[in-house]
């Protein structure tokens, strides 16, 4: 009965209408998802976090980090026992970026912090970006991710 009613003339115009509608929301909105991080060490969660040394691999990221850093009350010392490693790679819109996707949300680069504790890494997290602009924000961003999801004691 119900397979009659699917093909005749209103009611197939109508599931076509319907099924067109929620393949388009999803094939456009995606995947959004801003972060990709992991835990590497469960047991550091809830830790006490006051300084860390860094490494910065790119001069581009590193007053942003620093900044980030400052403003969450963290300070920089060479004889931590944390240490904060960051990555920064930028692609620009090129046909053969390996961030770009096949629905046009043309990513141009990434940033990624890694966290170690006595040289054992402990903690990841990196996202995308889509502008040059958006750096410093995803920065910022990262730094507050590591500390919500480690629940670190700031």
């Amino acid at each position: 009965m119900m397979l009659r009613w699917v093909y005749c003339g209103v009611g197939y115009s109508l599931l076509k209408i319907v099924i067109y509608l929620f393949l388009s929301i999803v094939l456009l909105t995606g995947c959004e998802q801003k972060h990709f991080s992991h835990i590497y060490e469960n047991s550091l969660q809830g830790s006490k976090l006051r300084d860390l040394r860094v490494e910065f691999k790119d001069k581009e990221i590193s007053k942003f980090l620093k900044k980030s850093l400052k403003d969450h009350n963290i300070k920089i010392d060479p004889k931590s026992h944390y240490k904060l490693i960051s990555e920064y790679r930028l692609y620009g819109h090129r046909c053969n970026n390996p961030l770009a996707t096949q629905e046009q949300k043309s990513y141009i680069g990434f940033v990624q912090i890694i966290l170690y504790k006595d040289k054992k890494e402990i903690y990841m997290c990196e996202s995308d970006f889509r502008d040059k602009d958006e750096i410093e924000d995803i920065v910022d961003g990262l730094i507050d991710i590591m500390i919500d999801e480690m629940k670190f004691k700031v």
